[in-house]
């Protein structure tokens, strides 16, 4: 059985109902999908602090014991709000460290209010993966407001997980 990992932060709750969508339907796919929450030690209750904290792409410190060797599963697919046009300071801190990316498939979905303004989030962990070794097999923007939705998100991840099968067996190319 085919190992994912989906590793994301929320702060509102949008981008948890995404990853566990996504677990819900790639497990009804006959995939072993495991949620990897990713937390701060400290983060500021202050929504403007955590804005300002992405805008400067700060390296936060994490909760210990989170789990940064990725090497065990076949996929690993990232999740994260846009704050101030870049991705929160916990996701930038976890792609840090994280390890066992290269050669892997990866993806990732950004929410936000508006998709015009995750551009750069979206061009900074393209990047991010792409330095790390990575290949890119899922990338979507997420409106938050549709985070419930779940015939918006079918439709949405449809024409990534239509084709999961093959690109996870390496007989179709990643998007990046």
């Amino acid at each position: 059985m085919k190992r994912i990992a989906v590793v994301y932060y929320s702060f509102s709750g949008n981008t948890r109902r995404v990853a566990e969508f996504i677990k819900e339907y790639l497990n009804k796919e006959g995939y072993w999908v495991e949620l990897i929450e990713i937390k701060p030690l400290k983060e500021p209750r202050n929504f403007f602090a955590r804005c300002k904290s992405a805008f400067r792409r700060e390296i936060v410190e994490l909760v210990a014991g989170e789990k940064y060797d990725l090497s065990d599963y076949e996929c690993v697919i990232f999740g994260s709000p846009v704050w101030c046009f870049n991705i929160p300071s916990a996701l930038r801190s976890y792609l840090n460290i994280a390890k066992g990316l290269k050669h892997k498939k990866t993806g990732f979905f950004l929410t936000c209010g508006i998709a015009a303004l995750a551009e750069i989030a979206f061009d900074d962990v393209r990047k991010i993966l792409v330095d790390k070794g990575a290949d890119i097999i899922l990338a979507e923007i997420i409106l938050g407001r549709r985070t419930a939705d779940k015939e918006y998100l079918e439709e949405v991840f449809f024409k990534y997980f239509e084709f999961f099968p093959l690109v996870l067996s390496g007989k179709r190319a990643p998007l990046a």
